[in-house]
């Protein structure tokens, strides 16, 4: 599984419990870099309820293991880094967006993309 598809599969499980995220961070880099920039976790922005969003990653079969979130099946991390925009030192805008059928995940993108 790409990463890419990875934050899909994670996005889409957390939406089921009314969690919506936003994609940032070194994964959105990796993603429109098509893999130039090479990053092994996902980090989402929420405004739900930590303790919400750790009870759906735990029933998901994640464990937590203090800021991150990890599965046995893959070699990708999650983690919830809080409110605060960025990706890496580079400019921004919040208009990304990663489709898989229906489901739709709003991301971030670089600004020379």
């Amino acid at each position: 599984m790409s990463l890419k598809e990875f934050a899909l599969v994670v996005a889409e499980t957390l939406q089921k419990s009314d969690i919506q995220v936003i994609l940032t961070g070194g994964a959105v880099v990796s993603i429109y870099s098509d893999g130039k920039y090479v990053s092994k976790d996902v980090d989402f922005l929420s405004a739900s309820d930590h303790q919400l969003i750790k009870k759906v990653m735990l029933e998901a079969g994640f464990k937590n293991l203090g800021k991150d979130f990890y599965h046995d099946d893959t070699l990708f991390t999650v983690e919830f880094p809080g409110t605060q925009l960025v990706i890496g030192d580079g400019p921004m805008k919040a208009e990304g967006e990663l489709r898989e059928g229906e489901f739709v995940l709003r991301s971030f993108r670089p600004l020379n993309v």
